[in-house]
């Protein structure tokens, strides 16, 4: 598995340093445990610093200690319903807490979703233990609990509307996450709000320059401004900046071409187009993009096959559907709907 370090920036630093910082990052999550004040869907490079000195790591090692010696005292005393809950609790962040190993992302609160068990059963138990001697106040505890993570849960849900509400919220609890500027920024430009779009990709490349999702959406919107120099460089930049092991490589790549189609740079689009079209050969976009270069080229025969391959991989390619009428087709896929 390929791990981004903008998804985790624990992969970059000596074992020591992230096995320290994870403990840091275990006590964000036992934080959300008590009451998920702030919640994010994003926690990447550079919400949560990184720290390689002692002063801001040792207190989340000692409290560790603390806890593994509570939990040690509970085996030794046989509490059953203590050893149980840490051991559900440990158990769940065995394999993603970036200790044993470095993992796909620094924090989620998914990956809490099992230890939030273990959690649950610790506070049962001590919820029992005030029940059996103040029974009153146990109740007003429970009451005040349950109505509060209640109305908490109500309003985490509106974040949930749309992917801007949800960025939006990810950006105001996360500013440090280039990601969720990035993010912001795209959903910003479809909506047409390009000067905000802007705004949030200056910002993530402030806290990433080399955040090449957020150059190729930058590229892309000062093309769409007509800055086609300036989004010239962008794109080749995160064009070649970037993988395939990059989710949106071909995106950038055929995003970088169509550039160099509109700036009269056809040998250069050709050539990535092509290399596109065999190692993403399911790609409809890049097949239409050849498309029509080849059609320029006066090639019609070849601008037709490649057509037609868009369309078979995309029925509703218009760029494609369009190349077809002009070339005397129907415009319609070879295959069926």
């Amino acid at each position: 598995m390929s791990i981004s370090r903008l998804d985790n920036p624990l992969l970059v630093i000596p074992a020591r340093w992230r096995i320290l910082n994870a403990l840091r990052v275990a006590w964000k999550y036992a934080a959300l445990h008590f009451y998920p004040a702030k919640l994010s869907c994003d926690y990447s490079f550079n919400t949560i610093p990184i720290y390689l000195n002692w002063r801001h790591t040792l207190p989340a090692l000692l409290a560790t200690l603390a806890v593994i010696g509570a939990w040690t005292w509970a085996l030794w005393k046989r509490r059953r319903g203590l050893i149980l809950a840490g051991g559900i609790y440990f158990g769940g962040f065995a394999v993603t807490a970036n200790i044993l190993m470095p993992t796909g992302t620094i924090m989620g609160e998914r990956l809490a979703y099992l230890p939030s068990a273990g959690f649950c059963l610790l506070a049962a138990l001590g919820w029992n233990w005030l029940l059996e001697r103040e029974r009153t106040v146990a109740l007003a505890a429970l009451t005040a609990v349950v109505a509060a993570l209640g109305m908490r849960a109500m309003v985490r849900n509106q974040d949930w509307r749309d992917n801007l509400s949800l960025y939006s919220a990810g950006v105001h609890v996360s500013p440090g996450s280039a990601k969720m500027h990035s993010n912001l920024g795209g959903e910003y430009m479809a909506s047409g709000q390009r000067d905000l779009a802007a705004g949030e990709y200056q910002t993530a490349l402030r806290i990433n320059p080399d955040y090449p999702d957020a150059l190729a959406g930058y590229g892309l919107l000062e093309a769409w401004r007509g800055h086609n120099d300036a989004a010239g460089r962008m794109l080749e930049r995160a064009f070649y900046m970037s993988d395939r092991k990059n989710p949106n490589y071909d995106f950038l790549a055929v995003n970088y071409a169509a550039l160099l189609m509109q700036t009269n740079h056809m040998e250069g689009a050709l050539n990535v187009l092509n290399r596109e079209t065999t190692e993403s050969p399911n790609y409809s976009r890049a097949w239409s993009n050849r498309a029509v270069i080849r059609y320029k080229q006066g090639e019609p025969a070849l601008a037709r096959a490649d057509a037609e391959a868009a369309l078979r991989l995309d029925p509703e390619n218009t760029q494609a559907q369009n190349l077809l009428r002009v070339l005397g087709g129907s415009g319609q896929s070879a295959s069926p709907r």
